[in-house]
């Protein structure tokens, strides 16, 4: 509840609009996992967006949504799962920076599953950094560069 408590609050002082009459129940145990902060804050803000009718955008939504992460983490987020919740699909995200939606053309990307447990953090994350991020069955994840 306090992502959607947060994102209510960060609604009114951007609009000005006094958010009345919303009752939240939540009934789930799930208390961590990717995407679980950023979905609940995204689908307020959009709830929020169409039923005032102030006409955000996805950035202006994303831009709102992040500040809510980094207002209930105390300061820290990447940004990554927000971007996801927005955007969905392919897109190019740096930290600080608006989301950039990329057809499959421009990224050439390839998923396979190798059946092997990786560890998300030093095989997958990293790979944010880098422009391209490539598949190898055989040696489970390659990163590639264009440098």
């Amino acid at each position: 509840p306090e992502f959607v408590t947060a994102s209510i609050k960060h609604f009114e002082e951007k609009t000005g609009i006094k958010v009345k009459g919303i009752k939240l129940n939540t009934k789930s145990d799930m208390k961590m996992g990717f995407g679980t902060s950023s979905t609940s804050t995204v689908s307020t803000l959009g709830a929020l967006d169409a039923y005032y009718k102030t006409n955000m955008g996805k950035e202006d939504i994303f831009r709102l949504g992040y500040e809510v992460v980094l207002d209930v983490q105390n300061g820290k987020g990447s940004g990554y799962d927000i971007a996801a919740a927005v955007y969905g699909g392919i897109f190019k995200y740096k930290k600080g920076e608006v989301p950039v939606s990329i057809t499959n053309k421009e990224f050439p990307f390839v998923i396979g599953h190798t059946g092997i447990k990786v560890k998300t953090v030093p095989n997958i994350i990293v790979g944010f950094n880098n422009p391209f991020i490539g598949f190898d069955v055989k040696n489970r994840f390659k990163l590639f560069t264009n440098q």
